[in-house]
């Protein structure tokens, strides 16, 4: 349908946050951090902006990171830009991940605009330049996705072989999605699919799966359908009183301790060596 994008994709321009908070240090748990400019180049050309954030110690009380490290390649939700996830990507830094956090297409201050094809072409960018320039392999490697970002998310983790996948309020598909918010318009009309349900089958890697009850845009019920199709070892928190926008870190819900846990399942697995094919 011609307006479409219009009714998944709502960017964000920078607006002059972002470049005010490129550069300094933060406080990130016992370590600090701060952001650090990444340029990604898709593979049609369009220039992709990202942030880096690694923690390090502080001079005046130094605590190790655990190795191996690990880092999160996160993907943002349908709205806004990665400047409005700050604080998000602190309190990951905050459990001693880094994280590489790109903006897509016509977000922030990103080039072009979002189209699937497109956040998935940016999403491989940033999984190259992980892997490549930044250093981690693939198995310490997690994958995270919010809402919309668990399209790119699960796009990587069924084409690559990533340490963790982790998506948290995420649908089946954008049809069915799309059924939900207008019931009048028939599937097939939808041209836009990320089916994340075909996918999370298809990984082979661990899987978190964080959805709430009361979310009042993603149903709950996708969730379920989602955590059902991935294969072991997985696990599933559910939240009980938040809404969609309140499930990253929500405080009293064991949030914290699941993506911790979940860390260490990875890092366990990235350190055993590897076998022979």
């Amino acid at each position: 349908m011609p307006f479409e994008d219009s009714l998944i994709y709502f960017p964000d321009a920078d607006r002059g946050i972002g470049a005010a908070l490129t550069g300094r240090a933060f406080p990130a748990g016992p370590w600090v951090t701060a952001a650090e400019d990444k340029w990604l180049t898709s593979a049609d050309g369009t220039k992709i902006h990202a942030w880096f954030m690694q923690p390090v110690s502080r001079p005046e009380t130094p605590v190790p990171l655990p190795e191996p490290g690990l880092a999160v390649l996160y993907f943002h939700g349908n709205a806004g830009n990665i400047a409005q996830r700050h604080d998000i990507l602190l309190r990951f830094a905050s459990l001693g991940f880094a994280v590489l956090a790109p903006d897509y297409r016509g977000y922030g201050r990103s080039e072009g605009h979002p189209s699937e094809k497109g956040i998935y072409q940016d999403a491989r960018a940033a999984w190259d330049l992980l892997t490549g320039e930044l250093g981690f392999s693939p198995r310490q490697v997690i994958l995270f996705g919010k809402s919309l970002g668990g399209g790119p998310a699960l796009e990587l983790a069924s084409t690559v072989q990533p340490g963790g996948l982790f998506v948290q309020s995420t649908f089946t598909s954008i049809p069915d999605m799309a059924v939900k918010v207008l019931p009048f318009i028939p599937k097939f009309l939808v041209s836009t699919r990320m089916d994340n349900l075909r996918k999370i089958a298809r990984v082979t890697c661990p899987v978190l799966v964080i959805h709430s009850r009361r979310d009042e845009i993603v149903p709950y019920r996708m969730g379920e359908k989602l955590f059902a199709a991935a294969p072991e070892p997985k696990k599933m928190l559910t939240l009980d009183r938040e809404l969609h926008n309140d499930t990253v870190f929500a405080p009293g819900t064991g949030y914290d301790e699941a993506v911790r846990e979940f860390g260490e399942l990875v890092r366990r697995r990235a350190a055993e060596p590897r076998t022979a094919d």
